[in-house]
This record gives structure tokens, sequence and C-alpha cells, in this order.
């Protein structure tokens, strides 16, 4: 948590609701910059280079992200 306020922060989650509970969770205990999430119903170690990238080049400001999804 200490390191999340040092350095700036990309939180990468999987594209279902584990990921969506995780990053609730992370968003209540550090400070993250950027999300970035895998596509909707993958998981990140499933998903294929490209699509990785293109996720992390798409990632949202946290505070857009919450605009988006206010369910968070």
């Amino acid at each position: 948590m200490e390191l999340t306020k040092e350095k700036v922060t990309t939180a990468f989650v999987d594209g279902d609701r584990g990921g969506e509970l995780i990053l609730k969770e992370l968003l209540q205990t550090a400070d993250v910059d950027f999300v970035a999430r895998a596509p909707q119903t993958r998981e990140v170690e499933e998903i294929p280079q490209k699509l990785i990238m293109k996720a992390l080049k798409n990632k949202k400001n946290t505070q857009r992200y919450l605009t988006i999804f206010p369910a968070l």
C-alpha cells in the first residue's frame, strides 16, 4: 500500500465478476491511479499478449473508471 502512494499504479483485473470484486477491495486499501480490465468474461492469465497490450493501452484513470462503473 505504501508503494502505491509513491508510484503510479495500474490495476489490471479480470473481465469477470471476480475482477470487479478484487478491484473494489483494492480501491479501498490502495491508491490506484489507473484501471485496466481484460475483455469481458476473460481472465488476464488466459488472454494473448496482443489483448493484454490493448487493455493496457485503453486503461482508464480511476476517477473516470468509477464514473463509467459507479457500482464500485
